[in-house]
């Protein structure tokens, strides 16, 4: 068995036939036979480096496409959803991604629709893009359509 960590030997439990070898100041290697006991107490499988991040902007929710969430959000900045979500959304801007779904009412000063939702919308902005589905009614401010987008339900001005 071979183990890499930060533990001192004095930390580790005596065991026989462990070899121990200095690698750095506080790191040692520990090489000697293979049990169950000793790989539970004495390795772990190393964490495989982070390629790539998406920084995430500064007032920014995010509900990503393998998550699934249940509730409600208020943000006082951009919320985008990528996967499914079932709740309201207050926002100063919603985006609902393509491939994504949600169950909710929207308000926010700008959405941008291109997934599928069941509720109503309320906002100053709203673009429906090219494969969006929204059963609901829509209450709008200025409101833009690309072809192919789909709407069960009522477009409404807002009262100005």
């Amino acid at each position: 068995m071979v183990w890499f960590g930060k533990k001192s030997p004095k930390e580790l439990p005596a065991t026989v036939g462990l070899n121990l070898s200095p690698v750095g100041a506080d790191e040692a290697l520990y090489v000697g036979p293979k049990s169950e006991a000793q790989t539970a107490e004495l390795s772990f499988p190393p964490r495989p480096p982070i390629v790539h991040v998406e920084p995430v902007l500064l007032g920014q929710t995010i509900i990503g496409p393998d998550a699934e969430f249940k509730g409600s959000i208020t943000s006082k900045g951009i919320c985008r959803v990528i996967g499914r979500m079932e709740g309201d959304v207050t926002a100063t801007e919603l985006i609902l991604d393509l491939g994504s779904s949600m169950t909710g009412n929207i308000k926010a000063s700008t959405a941008q629709i291109q997934g599928s939702l069941i509720g109503n919308i309320v906002a100053d902005s709203v673009s429906l893009l090219e494969d969006s589905h929204i059963t609901g009614d829509i209450i709008y401010g200025s409101i833009s359509m690309e072809r192919g987008a789909h709407v069960i339900g009522n477009l409404k001005p807002q009262d100005r």
